[in-house]
């Protein structure tokens, strides 16, 4: 058996639909059954695992993917959509005195680069992926956020080189960000939104065309050394390889591998999405900016007009997957929602589901090897930013399983150990104290 850390609801073979799933067709993928072999296992068909086959896959090596349900069932399939910039949680400032100012920096510009690798696979694969918008926004909801906001943009121009442009209140307001409560915004030329699980979907069919074999329905309950290799145990069936790839990120178990347990924090992100909004809707609420974009609070709100005019919003902030607490926070969104954007109150809400991201104790993601387990490498720890670093670290995953120096494919605040949370067992009860002190220095507002 597993050992996961939230309520069976959560991983429930067919959990609450999403917007995405509609009128997609997924692959029919077979359960692995009897005895395989690769070179290379992969435990999760996610973002990084399908990053990882299809890369390795392209240098010529045997891949086999295994996933407990299918390619893109997990946070892969259920995120918001945004390609962006982030992936660590840890202010620069503190990896700074850890790390140095030029790791740091290096782990600015991987992060910058992972926003161009997904969109290289985009035009590589020729991936429909309905790409939307120019950039990424965060809109202030204190005045004296801006400061911050001001340093952030001038930081992304030295480092990154790209646009970063400051936005006055009433300049976001003729953007096109009409959100209630906006003090303006940081609008950085970085980053695209686009459909998650149609992306996932895409890198399936690419992986696939280059001779990676994808097992469905086949939940990985074991990880046996064997010889100079591992043998994973998925039920009916085993799979042989010289090295293994674990990414199963927020849907990882306590128990595979033993290492993991403690060390992760699955984070539930809940979304809606409305029915479609009419020009004059639009209109009155003042937002038709299709850029994606975000606020400044802890417990941040991210929002995106999608290409049919339906509102997006997802939010954060319950620790409880039981059928009770997912109405209780699905009426919490709602009320965001309106306090956000007014002018809407009277729209449906067409479609809501939840996901697990992954934090990290040290907020910062981990790329590296399993230790203690030689030939065992592993990639998670987003922060709710995994479209662009999660496939970004399938590719350094490739890399590292042929062979590459870990200290130059990556870079050090992504090389930290990934240490255990201190009273491991009660970390969502921790969580949960966490949520109310962001609650009250978010200061007032919805």
């Amino acid at each position: 058996m597993l050992r996961r850390l939230y309520e069976p609801e959560v991983y429930a073979p067919t959990p609450a639909p999403s917007y995405w799933e509609a009128g997609l067709q997924r692959p029919d993928l077979s359960t692995l059954e009897g005895a395989h072999s690769a070179d290379v296992a992969i435990v999760g068909a996610g973002y990084a695992g399908l990053s990882a086959a299809l890369h390795l896959a392209e240098a010529g090596v045997d891949v086999a993917v295994v996933d407990a349900a299918q390619p893109g069932w997990g946070a892969s399939g259920r995120n918001g959509g945004f390609c962006c910039l982030g992936g660590a949680a840890l202010p620069r400032a503190a990896q700074i005195r850890r790390f140095g100012r030029a790791q740091t920096d290096a782990h600015l510009r991987m992060q910058a680069g992972a926003v161009a690798r997904v969109a290289g696979l985009i035009d590589r694969c020729a991936l429909d992926v309905d790409k939307q918008g120019a950039g990424e926004i965060c809109l202030a909801h204190r005045a004296w956020e801006m400061a911050e906001l001001r340093a952030q943009a001038a930081l992304y121009r030295e480092v990154l080189g790209v646009e970063a442009q400051i936005l006055q209140p009433s300049e976001a307001q003729d953007a096109g960000l009409g959100m209630a409560g906006q003090q303006g915004a940081l609008h950085l030329g970085l980053g695209f939104g686009l459909h998650p699980l149609k992306y996932a979907l895409g890198l399936v069919q690419a992986a696939q065309s280059n001779g990676v074999r994808l097992f469905a329905h086949s939940p990985v309950t074991a990880l046996q050394a064997e010889g100079a290799g591992w043998r994973a145990v998925c039920g009916m069936g085993t799979l042989r390889a010289r090295k293994v790839i674990v990414a199963t990120n927020g849907y990882s178990s306590e128990s595979l591998p033993h290492w993991l347990g403690g060390r992760y924090l699955p984070v539930l992100s809940n979304i809606m999405v409305t029915r479609p909004l009419t020009g004059a809707e639009l209109q009155a609420q003042g937002w038709t900016s299709p850029v994606m974009s975000y606020d400044s609070r802890s417990l941040l709100h991210y929002f995106r007009l999608l290409p049919d005019n339906r509102m997006l919003l997802g939010m954060r902030g319950n620790v409880r997957a039981t059928p009770r607490a997912a109405q209780s926070h699905r009426a919490a969104l709602r009320a965001h929602f309106e306090a956000l954007f007014p002018a809407w109150r009277g729209v449906d809400t067409a479609y809501h589901w939840s996901g697990l991201a992954c934090m990290m104790r040290d907020r910062l993601s981990y790329i590296g090897p399993v230790p203690q387990m030689p030939g065992v490498f592993t990639g998670l720890g987003w922060h709710g930013n995994g479209v662009a670093m999660a496939t970004e670290a399938g590719a350094r995953l490739a890399q590292l399983v042929q062979g590459a120096a870990w200290e130059d494919t990556v870079p050090a605040p992504a090389r930290a150990p990934a240490r255990r949370f201190p009273l491991a067992p009660l970390r969502r009860n921790v969580l949960s104290l966490a949520y109310g002190w962001y609650r009250i220095t978010d200061g007032p507002g919805p």
